[in-house]
């Protein structure tokens, strides 16, 4: 969920992730940049179905742009994610992940 202004403001889903894939990251992101909150609703639940749609070989077809636009979005973001965003351990629970964002958001 965005408010219409600031959608506007961003410039909604930047392009150079179409078709698929690290859009909406890249919104979130450039929110954080714009100096807005992004929240995460540890409560919310998704059920994803992977590979559906898109299938899950990432070296050919729609799939692929997982890859293509995950460069992409590294190579733009790469400041931001080697300083403020250490890696979490494998099978971090989302209580765990909750924890280490407010952490994060309360220093700075």
């Amino acid at each position: 969920m965005i408010r219409q202004d600031l959608w506007h403001q961003l410039g909604g889903f930047d392009m150079r992730y179409a078709p698929a894939y690290y859009e909406d990251t890249y919104l979130c992101f450039a929110a954080r940049d714009a100096d807005y909150k992004v929240f995460y609703c540890h409560n919310s639940e998704v059920i994803h179905h992977e590979g559906i749609t898109a299938g899950t070989d990432i070296s050919s077809g729609y799939k692929a742009y997982q890859a293509i636009n995950k460069k992409k979005f590294q190579a733009k973001w790469w400041n931001v994610l080697s300083t403020n965003h250490p890696a979490a351990p494998p099978q971090t629970s989302p209580e765990i992940a909750a924890f280490r964002f407010m952490a994060a958001t309360n220093s700075s």
